[in-house]
């Protein structure tokens, strides 16, 4: 069982049109392209290991009324770059926002993004109105090993780390195939999701995974002091052991020092929520930020 977890969800990607605009100056420079459209206060979106913002579309659409912010990050899905540390990523997109001077700003994120989100809303907690995080864990590492240390999480993100280097291009694409089949139902999307995969950087990609595994940001999220809303799934992975009530107890326990953390689970959809059911997490997400 935690062998089929490791191999098949986690480093599949669990955390699994751009306008470039790359930010000028400092640690940012060429770590995030943006593709805005739409006015009011914004919302932006971080996508998940491999994706482009255009991931998130289909929920983008559904939310009229707000600036739109899709962030790309280089590397990932044949958006050019390469990343060797996310605090890059991280800081651009604070950058972002305070050089456009936006309040009341929404931070959205999807597994890695949701990693990264939480990451940023914990050290720049000032810039951000609310926090949403769909299918991210703060701590990923524990659902291989509910008892897994710091120093056992980085061994097994290094574990990791050195299978991916050692993997052909072919054994690399049925991996992604494999992992992708459990956390997407149409096949469309899977196409979809499946070409950025292949498109990106293997290098960045094996430093998210790697960052995701070994970061335990559970002593860091308790500085979130907005509200925060995290959608989970649990469909696509039964055959893993994961029920409804098994993802809903991981996620209180994982997000309890959060002062102010809603938590809510598709009975629906996959790990790809915003995919799946974007029509479900648009209207998750309009109904926390009208509260």
């Amino acid at each position: 069982m935690t062998k089929r977890i490791t191999a098949g969800w986690i480093l599949g990607g669990v955390f699994l049109g751009v306008t470039g605009l790359a930010l000028a100056g400092g640690a940012g420079l060429g770590a995030i392209s943006v593709e805005e459209s739409g006015s009011g206060d914004a919302i932006v979106f971080l996508p998940g290991l491999g994706c482009r913002g255009a991931v998130w579309n289909a929920v983008a659409k559904r939310l009229p009324g707000h600036h739109i912010v899709l962030v790309s990050i280089g590397g990932f899905g044949g958006v050019p770059g390469t990343q060797t540390d996310f605090a890059a990523v991280r800081d651009a997109v604070a950058q972002l926002v305070q050089e456009n001077h936006w309040r009341n700003t929404v931070l959205v994120g999807h597994s890695f993004g949701g990693n990264l989100a939480l990451a940023l809303a914990a050290s720049r907690p000032e810039l951000f109105q609310k926090v949403v995080i769909l299918d991210a864990y703060p701590f990923p590492a524990a659902m291989v090993k509910p008892d897994m240390t710091p120093d056992g999480a980085r061994q097994l993100a290094a574990s990791l780390r050195a299978v991916l280097a050692g993997l052909t291009d072919e054994q690399y694409r049925m991996q992604q195939t494999q992992s992708l089949r459990m956390m997407i139902t149409e096949e469309q999307e899977f196409q979809t999701v499946l070409s950025w995969m292949l498109a990106s950087d293997r290098q960045t990609i094996a430093e998210a995974q790697f960052e995701a595994l070994s970061t335990d940001l559970r002593p860091a999220i308790q500085n979130i002091r907005c509200p925060l809303l995290v959608l989970g799934s649990w469909r696509g992975r039964e055959s893993l052991g994961l029920t409804r009530d098994s993802v809903e107890a991981t996620l209180r326990e994982q997000y309890r020092t959060v002062p102010h953390c809603r938590i809510e689970i598709s009975d629906s959809a996959r790990h790809f929520l915003l995919l799946d059911d974007p029509e479900w997490v648009a209207r998750q997400i309009a109904g926390f930020i009208s509260q």
